[in-house]
């Protein structure tokens, strides 16, 4: 029997073994692909060298992921790393933060958005597309209804979920209303029907959770979202 192939996940961001959701991260990682039963290597990509040079950061990537956690070191590189995994069909998940700094990017290069602004990050910004919520979610578990039309659905096969926060940030009705309209698509909301799941549809695999699926591992180790990554990214490394 031929041995599984390895595959290479990069994350976008510096790790910080401080961070329950970073080392969440990796460890959902390496469950999942476990459960796949394959081999995996994590290779955290400081953001500087993705605003050097992306292609040339991630050209060995099988699956991305856009970290959560604090902002990143270099903001420019974070988002050339989420528009290189866009734009060539790399398998991608961005979580928390990592769903922040999907939106901005696609404001900012599909959606023609160019002063589209982290809050946080630019606190004197005119255009602060990713803002302050007016009442966190930082800590809490909500409910999570997922779209029937959806990727996410075909993930959960359930139009009910129930996830964990750690992010005080997102985006406006307005804000959501613009992505979904440009097709970034709102695949699941919260209970006031505020996007809280984003996808592309025609992408190979490209999902992103205002929530933090890694710290939601279920009875057997796996969170649906997280293995469907996986499975995407096994298509990936056998496809290169």
């Amino acid at each position: 029997m031929t041995a599984a192939r390895a595959i290479t996940i990069n994350v976008i961001g510096e790790f910080d073994p401080g961070r329950p959701t970073q080392v969440g991260t990796n460890r959902a990682i390496e469950l999942a692909a476990q459960a796949a039963g394959v081999p995996a290597t994590i290779e955290w990509i400081d953001t500087h060298a993705l605003h050097a040079d992306a292609a040339s950061a991630l050209s060995n990537a099988d699956g991305i992921w856009s970290a959560p956690g604090n902002p990143p070191k270099n903001h420019e590189g974070a988002l050339a790393g989420i528009r290189y995994a866009r734009e060539n069909g790399r398998p991608f998940i961005g979580t928390c933060m990592g769903f922040q700094e999907a939106a901005i990017e696609y404001a900012r290069n599909v959606l023609g958005i160019a002063d589209a602004a982290h809050a946080e990050i630019e606190p004197d910004a005119t255009n602060k597309f990713i803002d302050y919520l007016s009442c966190s979610v930082r800590g809490q578990t909500l409910p999570i209804h997922v779209k029937t039309d959806s990727r996410a659905y075909y993930c959960y096969r359930s139009a009910n979920a129930i996830e964990q926060y750690y992010c005080s940030m997102s985006l406006s009705r307005e804000n959501q209303r613009r992505l979904n309209k440009g097709g970034f698509r709102i695949a699941g909301v919260d209970a006031d029907g505020d996007a809280r799941i984003l996808e592309l549809p025609d992408h190979p695999f490209y999902m992103t959770t205002l929530f933090v699926p890694q710290l939601n591992l279920g009875a057997d180790n796996t969170h649906p979202i997280i293995q469907s990554f996986m499975a995407a990214a096994i298509e990936q490394s056998a496809a290169r």
